[in-house]
């Protein structure tokens, strides 16, 4: 019964390496939320990458897109750095009760990858963060505000190789979610 709303990610198309998705019981390999399905999102990792990119875009309805993104290497750490804000002035909409709103929103996001190679093993820092705030409310009856959303995810990992045959890795993360709707306002008289 759960959804997600994929502009809320912490991360950008440009972050994105590969997207996996796994249909059927999946609760054993990804946790209790899998039942159904899973969809993986494998990032842009920061070992060997060499680039600095910037990128912006403009359209209708007050619609701006900016981002930059960066990945080089700090001495012995590969350094992976992308940020984005996207604005959007939404549609006007009528909804099925004939209540009129309006979708606009405004999501900023950051993306942060750590690599550092040694001699038998690789060591990783990742960090996302967004932050997004939407239009909600009524106009109809003059009840108006916003839902603020916000969220991070930080992880350590390490891939030491063990032999020709095998090598271990791990993982440590942490994710937190946050979501506040403040309205305000009061019925109109028509």
């Amino acid at each position: 019964g759960a959804y997600i709303e994929f502009d809320r990610l912490p991360i950008e198309l440009d972050d994105i390496a590969r997207i996996t998705i796994t249909r059927g019981s999946n609760g054993a390999t990804f946790g209790d939320n899998a039942f159904v399905g899973s969809i993986d999102f494998t990032t842009v990792k920061a070992e060997g990458a060499r680039a600095i990119s910037a990128r912006a875009g403009v359209g209708s309805v007050e619609r701006r897109k900016y981002g930059l993104g960066v990945a080089q290497r700090v001495g012995p750490i590969d350094v992976n750095f992308s940020a984005a804000y996207e604005h959007d002035g939404g549609y006007d909409f009528s909804d099925s009760q004939k209540s009129t709103g309006n979708d606009g929103r405004t999501i900023k996001r950051g993306h942060l990858d750590l690599q550092r190679a040694t001699e038998a093993s690789t060591w990783g820092l990742e960090f996302n963060a967004y932050d997004s705030d939407q239009i909600v409310g009524s106009r109809t009856i003059g009840l108006g505000g916003t839902q603020k959303n916000s969220g991070y995810f930080a992880a350590l990992s390490n891939k030491r190789e063990l032999g020709a045959d095998a090598r271990l890795d791990w993982l440590i993360s942490y994710n937190n979610q946050d979501e506040f709707t403040r309205t305000d306002g009061g019925y109109k008289e028509f």
